[in-house]
């Protein structure tokens, strides 16, 4: 499955479409290209930003900046995953977070949504117990070498 990036002018928002792509092509979440984030029964949906209270069971995946290298176009960029489940039952988000860190730990070369990325790693993850819902939460954080002269090919 081909996922879209979200918008061409961002960088950010490149390396996040790229992102979830690997995690998609995983069979780590589905995505829904319209950005809306609907969802069928049974999904393990995937949004950017903030996580709504519906569905239950949601990856949430937010971007932010690590480290801007004083070389000349070297970012470390780190993207951090989210995930919900339906309920407090914490056995469906840890599978989840064991499946990214397969995927993705030490992961590279790559090109996500045009950019180089030499390397992904994690850098942390993080048990957050329930929620005002009584669902399980859990964060899982990597980090995206990025290589900022877009490679086109």
């Amino acid at each position: 499955m081909t996922v879209t990036p979200p918008a061409a002018e961002s960088m950010t928002l490149d390396l996040v479409g790229g992102f979830i792509g690997l995690m998609v092509r995983a069979g780590i979440g589905t995505w829904d290209d319209t950005g809306n984030g609907l969802y069928k029964a049974g999904d393990m949906g995937i949004v950017i930003g903030t996580m709504p209270q519906t569905p239950a069971d949601l990856i949430s995946v937010t971007p932010y900046v690590a480290q801007v290298d004083v070389e000349p176009d070297v970012d470390v960029r780190a993207i951090q995953v989210r995930i919900r489940t339906g309920s407090r039952d914490p056995r469906p988000a840890i599978g989840i977070v064991d499946r990214l860190h397969d995927t993705l730990n030490g992961l590279g070369p790559v090109t996500l949504g045009g950019w180089n990325v030499p390397l992904i790693w994690r850098n942390s993850l993080m048990d957050l117990g329930l929620d005002t819902s009584d669902r399980y939460e859990i964060t899982d954080n990597y980090y995206l070498y990025v290589d900022k002269e877009p490679h086109h090919g």
